[in-house]
């Protein structure tokens, strides 16, 4: 099957181009940027089942912003216990909680590393706002905590300014039909890989690995008031997880206005510019749904 065959050439995104992965510096740390969703969860599988060799020093490594679907902390859990049993150490970045933030906005903030929620103008045009949550309530609590590990584990201060290029690599789970997604480390000492593009998968074929190996299908990793929800998964989200949907709905209620911090819009969760409870109450069929959004940052969605 596709997956089990061996990659026959590895690249590696470094910060001044692509090298093939015998130029590359070997890595100290190698980490898997894992969420629980389908992509990053068989990156693990199959580290687990022998697919992928381990490498020598290697964490699965993941943020919580505080408000993930349920079922993705459950899914984390199950397949946690699977790694730790084959001695792979998964970790959960410390940072700051989004909910918690979202929920406790009184009013007197000067800035929110907000999400990009809807607005909707006093003509009922809808806009977006820019994207802040994804950089710092999980790209820069996974970043702090490499840097903390890389002080424990091999002695490299973290107040070193140049720690040196291609310390880490950072596997992440986009496929080749996601290639348009790949963009270069920012950091010198990191460098990225994208395991499931070396062995020429596509999102088909991921969904196909489960299949073959009876593994249980991971839910999509997304927050539950995040902006990409659609109305079909709010729709689930409402019937099916009651603690997922009253979380949504207190977001949705705090965000409306964001006068605050400089949003004169209303601002909404759902991209059809109306709150959440309305939605409910008229059955999900306000306006003219879309799939869900997607994130190019590769932390989500993954």
């Amino acid at each position: 099957m596709k997956y089990h065959r061996r990659p026959q050439s590895i690249d590696i995104w470094t910060n001044d181009g692509v090298i093939p992965k015998e130029e590359a510096p070997a890595p100290k740390l190698t980490v898997l940027n894992f969420s629980a969703g389908k992509q990053s969860s068989a990156l693990l599988w199959m580290v687990i089942l022998g697919v992928l060799p381990k490498p020598d020093h290697f964490i699965a490594l993941r943020a919580d912003p505080g408000m993930e679907n349920s079922e993705s902390y459950a899914y984390a859990d199950f397949i946690e216990s699977w790694a730790a049993a084959a001695d792979i150490d998964c970790r959960v970045a410390p940072g700051p909680d989004l909910y918690e933030d979202l929920i406790g906005l009184d009013g007197s903030e000067a800035r929110l590393d907000n999400p990009p929620y809807w607005t909707k103008d006093e003509k009922g045009k809808i806009g977006r706002l820019r994207q802040k949550c994804t950089r710092n309530y999980k790209i820069a609590p996974m970043d702090r905590f490499i840097r903390q590990y890389l002080e424990d584990h091999f002695g490299i201060s973290r107040k070193t300014g140049h720690v040196g290029d291609g310390v880490v690599e950072k596997w992440i789970g986009f496929t080749k039909d996601e290639a348009h997604r790949i963009k270069p480390p920012q950091r010198k000492y990191i460098n990225f890989r994208y395991p499931l593009i070396d062995l020429d998968m596509t999102k088909d074929d991921t969904l196909d690995f489960y299949r073959n190996e009876k593994l249980p299908m991971p839910p999509r990793s997304v927050c539950n008031a995040c902006f990409a929800n659609g109305l079909d998964t709010l729709k689930e989200m409402y019937e099916n997880r009651p603690g997922d949907w009253e979380q949504a709905v207190k977001v949705d209620r705090v965000v409306r206005d964001l006068s605050s911090i400089g949003v004169h819009d209303q601002v909404f969760v759902s991209h059809t510019g109306e709150p959440l409870e309305r939605l409910a109450e008229r059955g999900f069929t306000e306006g003219v749904d879309k799939d869900d959004w997607s994130c190019d940052s590769g932390y989500c969605f993954l």
